[in-house]
């Protein structure tokens, strides 16, 4: 072996360690993707994806996805800088998993499903039906089936992923903010994959799952449309087909129905006419089949609600039995007019997204053998009463209006 002197050993070492850390910080160089921190090699973290029916004229489907960030120059309006924004990629394929190869040449890193905690469902694959887009990322073993689904009502999902990204905000934490925001109000409630796929391969092949609208909220730089993201509601599927949507207020109705209510403030008239607000602290839905000695079936929905008042608009004491048991009344009837024209919608549809076939199958195991094939017409008329009872239990900090004087 020859052995080399130090001044030779530093001759060849030196310019081999400059050359491998050139070689180092040239390959952590920002590449034409804009991307901060996320390097060729590195892991492309999916946190959205988008299903979409490629209009084209072909059988094609869409994927787009958000992952990672880049860093964004400049500052907003109102003077805070700027977020960083999220890298975007799509493509098209026959189907979702043909358009999730193609991706793998585009993308800057490798591209992990694991961190995926949203899918959005286009409007026109919503149309199409559920199964070819939603197959692909239910069986993906990275997929968690805690995913979250939405539908994008009026919109694609590429549509919404690359509009509902903001220079001052991604869509990501627009969902995190919204589905919080879903929970306050009950207009909806979350549905994840899990959930989806036991409801599509149900007896009936009803599935609900909420839906998200671009809202727009003004201008940047007073010339280019600023949009937010708003969750309002419900998607019904039939077969896995798009069947309609369900807005505020039946869609609060709705959420009591399936035990999904968790908070949102309901206003009745006093008996002067005076606005009351309250705040439900509890509630409890029972659906209850029966069936008659002639074959007749019907369902009751019985509601149990525990509520607090959080405001009151007159000057007058409601703080007496006439008027809480008038109170009382009062938000029976709304609620009940809730829940029942949500019933009429679903009829209207055919489609028992309320889970009456699953209580009647529970009640009566033996007679519903012969109904699951006819049910869709059985449901379309079924005779269902609902019951409300609603229980005012506390006022707070003061009883009185706050405004009332002594005497008065």
């Amino acid at each position: 072996m020859v052995k080399l002197s130090p001044t030779v050993k530093r001759a060849v070492i030196l310019p081999s360690v400059i050359i491998f850390l050139l070689v180092v910080t040239k390959c952590g160089t920002e590449y034409n993707t804009g991307l901060e921190h996320l390097d060729v090699g590195d892991t492309v973290s999916i946190r959205i994806a988008g299903l979409d029916k490629f209009e084209d004229g072909q059988d094609m489907v869409r994927l787009t996805v958000e992952a990672g960030s880049r860093a964004v120059s400049g500052s907003s309006q109102d003077g805070t800088a700027l977020a960083k924004q999220p890298l975007i990629l799509s493509e098209t394929g026959p189907t979702v998993s043909e358009a999730e190869e193609k991706m793998h040449a585009f993308s800057p890193g490798d591209i992990f499903w694991g961190s995926l905690d949203n899918i959005i469902i286009g409007e026109n694959a919503a149309k199409d039906g559920l199964y070819k887009y939603i197959d692909m990322l239910i069986r993906e073993h990275q997929i968690s089936l805690a995913t979250r689904v939405f539908v994008a009502r009026g919109a694609s999902a590429e549509e919404m992923i690359k509009t509902g990204n903001t220079p001052s905000s991604s869509l990501f934490d627009k969902l995190e903010q919204q589905a919080i925001h879903s929970i306050d109000t009950s207009f909806s409630s979350e549905v994840d994959t899990g959930m989806l796929a036991k409801m599509l391969s149900s007896e009936t092949g009803a599935a609900y799952i909420p839906f998200l609208q671009l809202v727009q909220k003004g201008y940047y730089q007073s010339r280019y449309p600023v949009f937010d993201v708003s969750l309002n509601g419900y998607a019904f599927f039939k077969d896995g087909v798009l069947k309609g949507y369900m807005d505020p207020p039946l869609s609060i109705g709705f959420s009591f129905i399936i035990h999904e209510f968790n908070f949102s403030v309901i206003t009745v008239k006093d008996s002067l006419g005076s606005d009351v607000s309250f705040e439900p602290v509890q509630s409890d839905t029972i659906i209850l089949p029966y069936l008659s000695a002639e074959g007749r079936i019907s369902i009751k929905v019985k509601l149990k609600l525990l509520c607090n008042v959080s405001q009151q608009e007159g000057r007058e004491s409601i703080f007496n039995k006439a008027e809480l048991t008038f109170l009382e009344a009062a938000l029976d009837e709304k609620l009940k007019s809730y829940i029942e024209s949500a019933i009429s919608f679903l009829k209207s549809i055919r489609t028992d997204a309320a889970g009456f076939a699953d209580a009647f199958d529970r009640s009566y195991p033996d007679q519903w053998e012969g109904l699951e094939s006819r049910w869709d017409d059985i449901f379309a008329g079924l005779d269902v009463s609902v019951e409300v009872d609603s229980t005012i239990e506390k006022t707070y900090d003061i009883q009185d209006p706050a405004w009332t004087r002594e005497g008065r």
